[in-house]
């Protein structure tokens, strides 16, 4: 986890004290329109496998976890809103992801171990966006919890760039050079996302949500669960995130996934 991220979170706690409660106007049961935005940095660590054409008679296969360990922040930002019990929310989750690494042997030829004493000096980059749009219901609303049911889509559009140099001849692929491939996907999903509030004044709250779905891939699925506190001029919260996406063995791009901390804040109107 990039330092500066337990700095953040360590500047907050200690404004909360300080911080007047306000009443959730998001989540109250009126029959008025109410608006929620959320800003939050996403710092995840990537995973995943791809099959990439080396320009020689075999493709080049690589993990993606074996050559990024932790990435860069990316951005996301959720916008919600509601009239009742009914609602809708659209999600983006923007990344732009790249690490040089020396001496890896996460490259396979053809999926054969490299020879004994061969490895690669590589750099991978991995530009991704997840746009999630979805109906909500409120099928449950209490004095201390709420959950929505919702259904929607959401849309993946990612592109893995490989750039290698093997130290020695690998039979069938090419020595050194680059590739990138590129996939675009809609799935259907179906999930469920709720609070739970706690307190003297209900002022902490756990967020928690999940959903999964298919479509164009075999399998995607994303879920998150935290810890937020409620202030007179809206919400800060910290969760723990994992989007997953299962693209299927036959395909240049096989799997995908992100994970970590989340650190946002949310203002509702």
């Amino acid at each position: 986890m990039p330092r500066h991220l337990p700095l953040a979170i360590l500047a907050a706690s200690l404004l909360l004290p300080s911080l007047a409660f306000a009443q959730d106007r998001f989540d109250d049961s009126s029959d008025d329109w109410r608006f929620r935005a959320s800003l939050y940095a996403f710092v995840p660590k990537v995973g995943g496998n791809a099959r990439l054409p080396s320009g020689g008679e075999r493709e080049l296969y690589l993990s993606a976890d074996d050559l990024i360990s932790h990435t860069d922040a990316a951005g996301m930002a959720t916008f919600e809103f509601r009239k009742g019990r009914w609602g809708g929310f659209a999600d983006l989750v923007a990344m732009d992801l790249g690490q040089h690494v020396n001496g890896t042997r996460a490259l396979l030829a053809g999926r054969a171990p490299l020879p004994p004493g061969t490895y690669a000096n590589a750099s991978l980059d991995i530009e991704a966006f997840a746009l999630t749009v979805a109906g909500t219901y409120r099928a449950l609303e209490g004095d201390n919890a709420h959950i929505d049911v919702f259904a929607g889509g959401r849309l993946l559009d990612a592109t893995v760039k490989l750039d290698w140099d093997f130290n020695a001849d690998v039979i069938g692929t090419l020595r050194s050079g680059s590739t990138q491939v590129g996939h675009s996907t809609w799935d259907g999903i179906v999930g469920a996302k709720g609070r739970v509030y706690f307190g003297e004044r209900k002022q902490w709250f756990v967020p928690w949500y999940v959903d999964a779905g298919t479509g164009a891939t075999d399998l995607t699925w994303n879920a998150s669960a935290g810890v937020g506190y409620a202030a007179h001029w809206g919400e800060v919260f910290v969760t723990y995130r994992r989007l997953d996406y299962d693209f299927g063995d036959d395909r240049h791009i096989a799997d995908l996934d992100f994970s970590g901390p989340t650190l946002g804040v949310a203002f509702d109107w």
